[in-house]
């Protein structure tokens, strides 16, 4: 990485073992294989009748699981299916902006991975190709979070790159709603002078034409880099440019391989369709493999992350227009066989899944990995053992429950917060003196990992209004209280001013009533190491930083699933979250590296807290078996009366004998 860290990649036994799993629904068994019993007459049970589900604890890698399988089916896609294996073939949704930013990132690494394979030229066994068109990734989201259009309106994405070649005129840290700033495949910096020459078209006077045959290019600065190019050309086949598709017009006329998105924007496939050369941007029968001169095959393979965030009025909704998508993502082979989409799902709470994918996505389910023989292996994983005491269990996060008496749970959570950041300093005295520090300051540098590690407190709050009442205290209260506790518990001394300072908390947020844009740059800037010194003289000095991370973060539940941050370890949950799913993925955000501590804040006032307070210990013994039953019904009245009009126009709308476009109904 940037730091000079070497890190060896390992597959974990559970993810190789679902991708093997899997290869049966992408490769047709022979006839007669009765492996999977063909309980509705399809022909191909792995593929049509199964969605599978990898049930796993948070942080135990389910991404890399699916992500290994998108690698097998584009691979195998273009190996045996050639130019009609071209355009969309994988499709995943989400539920959470935050949720979908992050897994993009991760999901973009493995999607250059594949492109350098293809333009570079790597030998492949018995002559196989990826073949000539791009393999790229797309993010498919709503205006406010990316935009959707080349210059429509402010939220334009020549506005965007004007944006940045303001910050960097004005030497401004650059905040945009663009997903990387680095380059996803060597780290190198993507904006670096006002110019973007390695963009293109980009937001100059000279080079900002748009048209029906050009796309969004942006290679890399570093000269080294695979993607790099001085000048960037708005060619849709210049390999030397980043596989990425960022906005609508360029995910529609250039399809990409793997399409990211949050389930609510797929609607636009009831609005957006056109047969037409000119009318190729606004086209979404392209991302199923038909549209204007296209014909290549529709995605196969459908990935649901999360799958326990569709439930209630959105899972209805959801179960109901995913009708369409499946509907549209079928096809027959050359036998006359249907072939639907494999349909991959994932979340580490469930309950009645086989309901809810049923509802879903009309299929039954198999849940990966099965039960043991006992409740505590599952020969893919089990609960690890102290190995002083075999039978006692071992865990690096710990439940601390707290039920304040005479005193409000706001005082109470601001309180316990402020213990914990004092704390710092206090390890740091304990361990270092002052003598220590003068006369090797490279001890310093040993601090960094404990810090940086220990340095953030988040904080969890059911809604908005929660947030609201905490925040009001956080200027007022908290700086002071922490000066309190440190005052009479810890001798004073100048580093006090090193590591804190006095007069306010460095605070930051990550919550609904953010933009994209601000959600984007505060991730960013909580992700950052914590470092107090840095090396400079080859090594022979050191320069004091200013640590500029944020101490304590608001956070609601847009940070409870699929957020990976390793510098979270102690989080401080007020009052119990309306599910008990909420509050496992919520709570499992620390400790994912180190040791963390939970501190559940129960309200002293609703009944619901007093009562998980009264059983804390039996309830995290096995807090998981608490989890509710999740409830989807796509064909209740008033689904139905809400949802079946639009499941109907994409129908309708993307039948090719009627031919309907965009101006048409």
């Amino acid at each position: 990485d940037k730091d000079g860290n070497v890190t060896e990649y390992k597959w974990r036994s559970f993810q190789l073992a679902f991708i093997l799993l899997n290869v049966d629904a992408f490769v047709k068994p022979e006839k007669g294989d009765s492996t999977v019993e063909d309980v509705l007459g399809s022909g191909w049970p792995e593929r049509n009748e199964i969605a599978d589900l990898v049930w796993f604890p948070t942080g135990g890698g389910k991404t890399e699981a699916y992500l290994g399988i998108i690698a097998f089916a584009i691979a195998l896609r273009r190996f045996t299916k050639g130019e009609h294996g071209y355009g969309t073939t994988v499709l995943m949704r989400y539920t959470l902006r935050m949720l979908t930013l992050q897994q993009f990132q991760r999901a973009t690494l493995l999607i250059c991975a594949l492109e350098v394979i293809r333009k570079d030229d790597f030998i492949l066994p018995n002559k196989l190709s990826l073949g000539d068109e791009r393999i790229t990734i797309g993010l498919f989201v709503g205006g406010d979070s990316l935009p959707n259009y080349w210059s429509q309106g402010d939220k334009s994405m020549m506005n965007e790159l004007k944006k940045i070649s303001g910050f960097i005129k004005n030497e401004q840290s650059i905040t945009t709603n663009i997903p990387f700033t680095d380059c996803p495949w060597c780290g190198g910096d993507l904006f670096v002078n006002e110019e973007l020459n390695n963009i293109s078209p980009n937001h100059k006077h000279d080079n900002n034409t748009y048209g029906i045959d050009d796309q969004l290019n942006i290679a890399c600065n570093t000269e080294k880099c695979t993607f790099h190019a001085e000048y960037a050309s708005s060619q849709a086949d210049d390999d030397n440019c980043l596989p990425f598709r960022l906005f609508d017009e360029d995910i529609y006329k250039y399809p990409p391989t793997l399409l990211f998105g949050t389930v609510d924007k797929f609607a636009a496939f009831a609005n957006n369709v056109s047969t037409v050369a000119g009318g190729r941007n606004k086209d979404s029968q392209r991302l199923i493999g038909k549209g204007y001169r296209r014909g290549v095959l529709p995605p196969e393979l459908i990935i649901q992350d999360e799958l326990h965030l569709l439930l209630g009025p959105l899972g209805s909704s959801v179960g109901l227009f995913e009708k369409s998508i499946d509907y549209l993502c079928t096809y027959k082979d050359g036998d006359g066989n249907k072939i639907k989409p494999k349909v991959v799902t994932s979340t580490a709470t469930t309950r009645n899944t086989d309901k809810q994918i049923f509802a879903l996505f009309n299929r039954r389910s198999e849940i990966f990995p099965k039960q043991g023989i006992t409740c505590d292996d599952s020969f893919f994983a089990f609960y690890k053992r102290k190995e002083t005491a075999i039978e006692t269990y071992e865990s690096k996060r710990k439940y601390v429950g707290v039920l304040p008496i005479g005193k409000t749970q706001v005082w109470m959570q601001l309180r316990i917060i402020s213990i914990t950041l004092s704390h710092r300093l206090k390890y740091f005295k304990e361990k270092y003196t002052i003598n220590q520090v003068f006369e090797n300051p490279a001890i310093l540098d040993e601090l960094k990992k404990v810090f940086d590690y220990y340095h953030t407190v988040l904080a969890y709050y059911n809604s908005l209004k929660d947030v609201g009442k905490a925040q009001s205290q956080l200027d007022h209260y908290l700086p002071g209280d922490i000066s309190f506790i440190i005052k009479n518990t810890i001798p004073w001394s100048f580093l006090d001013s090193i590591i804190r300072s006095d007069g306010k908390i460095n605070y930051s947020e990550l919550t609904g009533r953010l933009s994209g844009e601000e959600v984007k740059t505060n991730l960013a800037d909580i992700e950052k190491k914590w470092s107090l010194l840095d090396k400079i003289d080859n090594g022979n000095k050191f320069k004091l930083n200013k640590i500029s991370n944020p101490e304590f973060i608001i956070a609601t539940n847009m940070i409870s699933v699929g957020i990976d941050v390793s510098r979270f370890n102690t989080i401080v949950i007020n009052s119990m979250p309306r599910n008990i799913a909420e509050y496992i993925q919520a709570s499992s955000r620390v400790a994912r590296d180190e040791d963390g501590v939970v501190f559940t804040v129960h309200h002293p006032f609703r009944s619901r807290d007093i009562s998980h307070y009264q059983k804390f210990k039996e309830f995290h013994e096995k807090f998981y078996s608490y989890v509710e039953p999740i409830s989807v019904t796509p064909f209740a009245s008033k689904a139905l009366d809400r949802y079946l009009a639009m499941y109907a126009i994409v129908i309708i709308r993307h039948n090719k004998e009627l031919r309907l476009m965009n101006n048409e109904s």
